[in-house]
């Protein structure tokens, strides 16, 4: 039962829900940018696309953002559970997957928020779509790409194998968390990977909150302090030696 007066229960459930909740968000977000937007080639077509369908677009950049911010106690969730048993491996894929959602924030910010006021100045399209290419070129939006690309896909893979190696979470929602970031960096445009790369996101992270919100309020705290027993190993966990 939620308890928001106790910072145990409460940090446990928020973790919990929020596992189920990010891959649920990030989903919706990419399935609406492909299945309004990703018929577009060009940045032409795609102000021209925003432009006749303003509301969607900016429901997508919600959607996107309420996933941002989701994936922050879903991120630190994980490493929470993990840290006892793997501390090494918590920490650096915790602070590269950290990285990965200031990249996501950044580039939702470059990439949607900005496009959805650019297609607003309709006449001024072919001069937008100039600033558009030149924005892309630039450093700082580059590197923000990078962060998220490279952060988050590194950050969750090692925290996957760190919460396989804590007895978090089995060898198959392990496999599905890193299988997940694979699809999802080499998906682009296509819709049927995106869902597949979606699914195996919210199978491996939906067994961590499972973990998670199993644990009694006792045992979430003991894995801070380090009076702790191991996660009780799900079906097919490797043990530590």
């Amino acid at each position: 039962m939620l308890n928001i007066t106790d910072p145990n229960n409460f940090g446990r459930t928020l973790a919990g829900v929020s596992l189920i909740a990010a891959p649920v968000a990030l989903a919706a977000g990419e399935v609406l940018r492909l299945t309004a937007f990703g018929g577009t080639s060009g940045e032409l077509e795609l102000l021209g696309a925003v432009d006749a369908s303003p509301g969607l677009w900016q429901l997508m950049t919600v959607i996107d953002m309420i996933a941002v911010i989701l994936l922050v106690p879903a991120v630190w969730g994980m490493i929470h559970l993990a840290r006892g048993q793997s501390p090494v491996l918590a920490h650096v894929g915790g602070a590269l997957a950290m990285v990965g959602v200031l990249g996501a924030a950044g580039h939702n910010i470059f990439g949607n928020v900005l496009t959805g006021g650019m297609a607003a100045v309709r006449d001024s399209h072919p001069v937008m779509e100039t600033l558009v290419v030149e924005m892309e070129q630039t450093p700082g939006f580059l590197f923000a790409l990078l962060m998220f690309i490279v952060g988050f896909t590194l950050g969750n893979i090692v925290l996957a194998v760190a919460l396989l190696r804590a007895r978090v979470i089995g060898r198959l929602p392990a496999g599905a968390i890193i299988l997940s970031m694979l699809v999802f960096s080499n998906a682009g445009a296509s819709l049927p990977l995106t869902l597949v790369a979606s699914a195996l996101l919210l199978v491996g992270m939906g067994a961590t909150a499972r973990s998670a919100l199993s644990l009694s309020d006792a045992e979430w705290a003991g894995l801070t302090t380090g009076n702790h027993s191991p996660v009780p190993a799900p079906a097919g966990a490797v043990p530590l030696s």
